[in-house]
């Protein structure tokens, strides 16, 4: 029996269709992405359909109470996995530090790297080469 109306339950299915999504991006597993749009329709399907059938539970398309269940489980802990991953913090906090010309340092290629994204929307200067050097 559904745990899920799919006729009445939109905002669970919702819920659902978040939680499959994360998954999908966590598990690297694309056939579990989903969009979030509370409708039960053939995507959610197949997604629940592949979800029942990598956690060894019989695959039938339908969110019952066990799947909801494991679902769950499964999205809590890779939740708690990726939610404690801490950002890299590579800018110094000291005042009135400068990146000076002549350096080499992890920092100079990631503001390569970020000047040459923002170059994909404004012309003004050329394309910086991906090195660790700070120079002209």
């Amino acid at each position: 029996m559904a745990y899920i109306d799919v006729n009445n339950d939109k905002e669970r299915i919702r819920q659902m269709q978040d939680y499959l999504r994360s998954l999908s991006r966590w598990m690297d597993d694309p056939a579990l992405y989903v969009r979030g749009d509370g409708i039960y329709g053939e995507h959610t399907k197949n997604a629940v359909w592949h979800f029942q059938q990598s956690r060894g539970i019989l695959p039938t398309g339908e969110a019952d109470r066990n799947t909801w269940d494991a679902i769950c489980r499964t999205y809590a802990a890779h939740r708690e996995y990726f939610e404690g991953s801490r950002p890299i913090r590579p800018f110094p906090c000291a005042p009135g530090y400068r990146v000076e010309i002549g350096e080499r340092s992890s920092l100079v290629c990631i503001l390569k790297i970020m000047l040459n994204e923002i170059k994909l929307f404004y012309d003004c200067y050329a394309y910086l080469p991906l090195n660790y050097k700070y120079d002209q």
